[in-house]
């Protein structure tokens, strides 16, 4: 059957440049959905749901741009299967499209940091729960007691003290940081499948010292043989190039002193992003 002709288009009606001019307002449709996903809703973007779809089953690491390119693709290859017969008409398909595929896609939208269970809050800083007490302890002289290993392994989790050192300073406001999506970071955990949002706390602890953030949180160890979990984490701040690093936690590890460094770009963040490859 004839393009269009279900619409009433009679044969020869439409050439080639029609045909273009279609495909290109259906993916100019798409490419309006996308910017305004991407730059409303940030992490919980469907652009980057189905990024990390596509690497996660396809064990690739696709950029988010490869991403971008294949919806404007097939925003563009869509009309002839909808045929539509004007410009408008193809660019509100392409909208459409897109709006179909968002509201199919889950919401990235991970927790905040959890507290460790033993360290749970006290009515008076100035006296802190003993287990508290031997984890400060620990941390600096890097010898953890037998009795904090003992109570901490029945309840399998692996306490986490994350440094993060910004060079070039950090944003005076850091909430202000965080709500325009100036500072975000993620944790991951590729054994239990779990992800966290490193500048949302539940529980866990975030403070500023100097040039540094550090991140006090409890990881829930669920890994068999040698490996309790396989930690991955990615820092995006204005100014700094994005960061990610892995760390393997061994089994009977039950602190872990993680210190990264992130080094100064002058490139924006949205145009790194597009650049990167989201798995988590």
């Amino acid at each position: 059957m004839a393009y269009g002709a279900n619409k009433g288009v009679q044969p020869g009606e439409l050439n080639v440049p029609d045909f273009l001019g279609f495909a290109i307002s259906s993916s100019l449709g798409v490419l309006a959905a996308i910017a305004t996903d991407f730059f409303q809703k940030g992490d919980a973007s469907a652009i980057f749901a189905i990024n990390v779809f596509l690497n996660e089953n396809l064990g690739q690491d696709m950029p988010l741009w490869w991403v971008m390119l294949a919806l404007l693709v097939v925003g563009g290859g869509a009309v002839f299967i909808f045929e539509p017969t004007t410009k408008s008409g193809s660019f509100s398909m392409g909208v459409g499209l897109l709006a179909a595929v968002m509201a199919a896609m889950p919401v990235n939208s991970p927790g905040g940091i959890s507290s460790a269970s033993f360290l749970a809050p006290t009515s008076s800083e100035a006296e802190p729960a003993p287990d508290a007490a031997l984890l400060r302890q620990a941390s600096v002289t890097g010898v953890v007691p037998a009795s904090l290993i003992q109570r901490t392994q029945a309840r399998s989790e692996v306490q986490l003290t994350l440094s993060i050192t910004f060079p070039g300073g950090l944003p005076e406001d850091l909430n202000a940081a965080i709500r325009k999506r100036d500072l975000k970071g993620r944790l991951h955990d590729y054994v239990s499948g779990s992800t966290w949002d490193l500048f949302r706390t539940a529980g866990g602890s975030l403070s500023r010292t100097g040039n540094r953030l550090v991140i006090r949180t409890a990881i829930p160890v669920r890994g068999s043989g040698n490996q309790a979990a396989q930690l991955k984490i990615r820092v995006e701040a204005a100014g700094y190039e994005i960061l990610t690093t892995s760390r393997n936690v061994r089994q009977g590890e039950r602190l872990v002193n993680w210190n990264v460094r992130l080094k100064e770009s002058s490139q924006p963040l949205f145009l790194q992003r597009l650049q990167q490859p989201y798995d988590f």
